[in-house]
């Protein structure tokens, strides 16, 4: 019972990391480029 909740509580998937890596990097660029348009939109 101990190791069916320990494996529920805490999914191993294949490739998690570089996935969850890649969706950060993904979010902190569009975050970037958005406030960077904005920026651009004020100063006009």
């Amino acid at each position: 019972m101990e190791k069916e909740k320990k494996t529920r509580c805490f999914p191993r998937p294949p490739f998690g990391q570089k996935y969850i890596i890649h969706t950060l990097t993904a979010g902190y660029l569009a975050g970037v480029a958005a406030t960077i348009s904005v920026f651009k939109l004020l100063k006009k």
